[in-house]
């Protein structure tokens, strides 16, 4: 153990041993590093401070192993399993449900353990749910709402499959701080209030309103698209989650919902912002660490919008997908980092971007 109680070989937060400030430093030169084209408008990076860098992860995904006699849960680091179940940066809560958790009976095909904030899923590898008795009293104690099982004999690199939901015990879904309906199956920021930041600086930009138009690419639950709803604007998500979209509904019911990935629904967005005139028109992504697909990029060329808010998870491939767009008539007005995960090398950006003239 090192000096905060972590596994020894956990890799998980890479600058856990160096002071806070440092880290700062180590990202805001990555970001420079990566965004060299845009140095002379990134912002200082966005963070919490040295005295909140231990349990704010209020949701994790970790994998299961049975060593003979309980469960473990953790990352996989080669062949060998790294136990998390008292990991520092998560909240306590959470590590006192995966503890209850490592009582589970030997034998049953569990695969992973999905934590998200109330919401708990148990991933098994096969079709059917094993027969055993869950301890609901013990994990509604430390604040589970839903158990759900999840079956799918398929998991791997991909965790969840389409069907194979099975609620256990209490509710099919939670609700956060924000009021915002979520479930095992959601992402969910660690730090609400940073990423609350991220939405009011992307909705200061992006002044949606009655009479403009907002695409929301890769949507999942709906939080950001609840936002610009409640500013009066009209507005369309796309997310390839179905369970994503469920909840998407429930959080901004007057929003036109479609699922698939965004360059599969490329002619859909495309037809949406031209309901609207040039300046009427606007953007906001939070794709994947892939960043967005040439379809969509290639559409907003074609198209044109007046603003787009861009959450990027991967300075590397931001500065690609800006790089495209400046040549297609946009220029980039802002970039702001955001120490979203705390101790890890890990920062987002979010960029905001604007049509030339």
């Amino acid at each position: 153990m090192n000096r905060l109680g972590c596994h020894d070989q956990c890799r998980g937060c890479k600058y856990r041993d160096i002071p806070y400030e440092e880290g700062i430093r180590l990202k805001e030169a990555w970001v420079h590093r990566a965004l060299a084209d845009h140095r002379e408008v990134i912002s200082p990076i966005r963070g919490v401070g040295e005295g909140r860098t231990l349990g704010y992860r209020r949701r994790v995904r970790l994998k299961a192993l049975h060593d003979g006699s309980r469960w473990r849960f953790g990352m996989m680091r080669r062949d060998q399993l790294i136990p998390l179940e008292e990991c520092p940066v998560q909240q306590d809560r959470v590590n006192r449900m995966l503890r209850v958790l490592m009582g589970l009976p030997k034998g049953i095909p569990l695969f992973m353990v999905s934590i998200t904030m109330a919401q708990v899923a148990l991933v098994f590898k096969d079709r059917h749910l094993p027969s055993v008795q869950f301890p609901l009293e013990e994990l509604a104690h430390w604040g589970c709402q839903g158990l759900w099982g999840h079956t799918n004999p398929s998991a791997g690199v991909r965790i969840f499959a389409k069907n194979g939901w099975h609620l256990i015990f209490g509710k099919p879904f939670s609700f956060d701080e924000t009021g915002t309906a979520y479930g095992p199956w959601s992402f969910a920021q660690q730090i609400p209030d940073l990423h609350r930041d991220s939405l009011m600086k992307a909705l200061n930009f992006l002044s949606p309103s009655q009479g403009k138009g907002v695409a929301d690419l890769y949507c999942g639950d709906g939080a950001s698209l609840a936002l610009w709803s409640s500013q009066g604007a009209s507005t369309l998500g796309v997310e390839v989650s179905g369970m994503s979209l469920k909840m998407g509904g429930i959080n901004s019911p007057s929003s036109s919902l479609l699922q698939g990935t965004c360059a599969q629904r490329v002619p859909q967005i495309a037809d949406f912002l031209r309901l609207f005139p040039v300046e009427s028109r606007l953007i906001y992504a939070n794709p994947p660490r892939s960043g967005m697909e040439a379809e969509v990029l290639n559409m907003l060329g074609e198209v044109g919008v007046w603003r787009m808010a861009y959450l990027s998870c991967a300075a590397s491939t931001l500065s690609r997908d800006l790089a495209k767009l400046c040549t297609m008539g946009y220029r980039v007005v802002k970039v702001i980092p955001y120490d979203f995960f705390p101790m890890t090398d890990h920062v987002e950006c979010l960029a905001l971007v604007e049509r030339k003239g």
